[in-house]
């Protein structure tokens, strides 16, 4: 047996382990081969320009959709009346059937004394008999109109009210 003192393993010179900006520091593998130090700068170059170039790049964006607006609102003008006018009319029959809703719903305004208020509640209202107004009738159409947009719930709400309605009078 030899008595030479080989080494086994890697041989790394150690120049491949210095920072690759030659600053005296080791690299690491994992930064590309730089120091902290020169990693960082590297990096932060790396990040400014990334940034500048997303900022030129977002105001060509920019710019191209305000010109392809601008373009196209000069040749909307007759589609964009149209448009409003039905945001316009859906906008309203949402305002009436919401305050035919509240018509619905809402205390009737008497003006009466007490002693009127408290016979009132202990016998039923001869107006209960009487013939239905036009408006009640109306306002009660477009309640039931609304009411079937939304099904068997619609079919529900309104077995609710009329039971509401018929049992109001006989409360006190």
């Amino acid at each position: 047996m030899s008595l030479k003192s080989e080494r086994r393993g890697i041989h790394v010179d150690q120049s491949e382990l210095l920072c690759k900006k030659g600053c005296g520091y080791y690299g690491n593998p994992a930064w590309q081969g730089f120091c902290s130090k020169c990693w960082r700068e590297e990096y932060h170059k790396a990040r400014q320009k990334q940034i500048q170039e997303d900022w030129e790049l977002a105001e060509r964006l920019q710019r191209e959709e305000e010109e392809a607006f601008a373009s196209s609102q000069s040749s909307q003008g007759a589609q964009s009346l149209t448009f409003s006018k039905f945001e316009e009319k859906k906008t309203n029959e949402k305002t009436r059937k919401v305050t035919t809703v509240k018509k619905f719903f809402s205390a009737s305004s008497r003006v009466g004394s007490k002693k009127a208020e408290i016979q009132e509640a202990k016998a039923p209202s001869p107006s209960i008999n009487r013939q239905t107004s036009i408006e009640t009738d109306r306002v009660t159409k477009e309640f039931i109109d609304f009411l079937k947009t939304f099904h068997k719930t619609g079919q529900e709400v309104y077995k609710q009210t009329k039971m509401f309605l018929e049992a109001m009078p006989y409360k006190r």
